[in-house]
């Protein structure tokens, strides 16, 4: 679909008469007065970006244990990442199955881009990367690990989390 096609079919959406080639040239009028299309990124900006994006970081993390399985063993990383709770749900809008509203997630934790997801086993909230620190600390499952930022490849990485019980 042309951009004029899509134009004119939002247009008739909203029941707006508009001529399509005039609001055309005004975007293209627009954009040229505020410089162009967007700048591409280069290497500099990439890096600005991920040093801005350590700042903003910075003071707000804590560090958790990554349990991986490899083989027969398990191994233990601590990372410093950041931990949002997932604060409330609609109460008053239900599920589909017509049931009271269930949350999709727990936890929302932010981790480094470079954070590697496979073979991860659980998630522990404790400091300390021993066998025995992550049994008596709370465990979390990993439901989706999603790169996300504006450099492609993304900055830093999103995972939903669910608390094992």
């Amino acid at each position: 679909m042309s951009d004029e096609t899509a134009m004119r079919l939002l247009f008739q959406l909203v029941d707006v008469e508009v001529d399509v080639h005039e609001e055309q040239a005004k975007i293209g009028q627009a954009q040229q007065d505020e410089g162009g299309p967007p700048m591409p990124l280069d290497n500099r900006k990439v890096a600005h970006i991920q040093s801005l994006q350590a700042r903003a970081l910075a003071g707000r993390q804590k560090t958790v244990v990554f349990v991986y399985q490899s083989g027969g063993s398990y191994s233990y990383q601590a990372i410093n990442v950041i931990f949002r709770p997932q604060a409330s749900i609609e109460r008053q809008i239900p599920a589909r199955d017509g049931q009271p509203p269930r949350p999709v997630y727990d936890t929302l934790m932010l981790a480094p881009l470079s954070t590697s997801f496979v073979g991860l086993v659980m998630i522990a909230d404790t400091a300390t990367a021993t066998a025995a620190a992550v049994q008596g600390a709370r465990k979390y499952q990993l439901i989706e690990a999603v790169p996300t930022g504006i450099v492609p490849g993304g900055t830093r990485s999103y995972a939903y989390l669910r608390r094992l019980l």
